[in-house]
């Protein structure tokens, strides 16, 4: 079988099979399921949220399809990244996962007169669960191997640094503008649906419980999309805007800095903080030229930032000076 076919099966055709076979257990249990049915289940395991059984159906189709073409994209191009490889495996194990709760949720219901006695979800998620990576690992091993990644390394020359002579590099990174206006506008949209159903149908405190929660959300998303970049001869720090996380490479550790070209989907599996593969790890906001530090223990850390070269230049260069004195 050829590998873009291989790719095609696990990261669309299983998943889309999948989920519309759940689809169709929904359909199927909608003249006997209770209006309105349990959607959701508190931490006692009885049902404390309850809603029409559409959008369970519609959720189901349209995360399924929506990660699926997801891992398709970030499948693109010659060979598969390991990065690329746990993102198709990955399409599956969602598809398994989400259609277990959701339609079991709602298949188990079937014949209640009153929702509120409908049985705990606990055995559901488990199995979805276990179902889902049982799935996932077969997945992985029908997937083409991993490749390594084909990605040319500039090693900019040094900067002529005096023995005492002090220098800093800073720069400041942000998202891309397609990638703020998709944060931004999904906060926005979540933000406005969940007051607004909230405000309808919950207590005040739970709406307000709810509004404190995407502060901190957005909080979450300004640290992870929001840096400053800085370059002296204490090393390497990335720190967001926000003031954590912040992550530093000591002068020490430092064997080489070169400037790569970073593909955010195929390199890392997406934006923000972002495992890499074996030993590698990344702040990645955007595509484009990224600052990539070689740790003297063979571990790589990457930040996608621009003036990369002048930052490589001035580490290697204060790491030279370093070793020769």
């Amino acid at each position: 079988m050829a590998d873009r076919t291989r790719i095609l099966l696990v990261a669309a055709v299983v998943p889309a099979i999948i989920a519309l076979g759940g689809a169709l257990f929904i359909v199927l249990a909608l003249p006997d399921l209770p209006d309105p049915v349990a959607i959701h289940w508190g931490a006692s395991g009885a049902p404390n949220g309850f809603g029409p059984a559409w959008p369970s159906l519609l959720l189901l189709v349209l995360l399924v399809l929506a990660y699926s073409a997801f891992a398709l994209v970030a499948a693109r191009g010659q060979g598969l990244s390991i990065v690329q490889r746990l993102v198709v495996a990955t399409s599956p194990f969602l598809a398994v996962l989400l259609t277990v709760t959701l339609a079991g949720s709602l298949w188990m219901q079937r014949g209640l007169d009153d929702a509120a006695a409908a049985p705990g979800v606990e055995l559901l998620l488990l199995g979805g669960t276990l179902g889902g990576l049982a799935l996932g690992v077969a997945a992985w091993f029908v997937l083409p191997a991993a490749t390594p990644l084909d990605e040319t390394r500039v090693t900019p020359e040094t900067l002529p640094l005096g023995a005492t002579e002090r220098a800093v590099w800073m720069q400041r990174m942000e998202p891309s503008g397609v990638l703020a206006v998709f944060a931004v506008g999904t906060l926005a949209l979540v933000t406005v649906v969940g007051v607004v159903a909230l405000a309808l149908s919950a207590p005040l405190p739970v709406t307000l419980a709810y509004g404190a929660l995407l502060l901190v959300i957005a909080l979450l998303v300004a640290a992870t999309l929001f840096w400053r970049v800085r370059v002296t001869e204490e090393g390497l720090e990335v720190r967001s805007a926000v003031g954590i996380p912040r992550f530093s490479v000591p002068l020490a550790d430092v064997d080489a800095a070169t400037v790569v070209d970073v593909e955010p989907v195929r390199d890392f599996g997406g934006w923000g903080l972002r495992w890499g593969g074996p030993g590698r790890f990344g702040v990645v906001t955007r595509r484009g030229e990224g600052l990539e530090v070689r740790r003297r223990n063979g571990k790589v850390f990457v930040v996608t930032v621009g003036d990369a070269r002048t930052g490589a230049a001035l580490l290697n260069s204060l790491v030279a000076r370093g070793t020769m004195s």
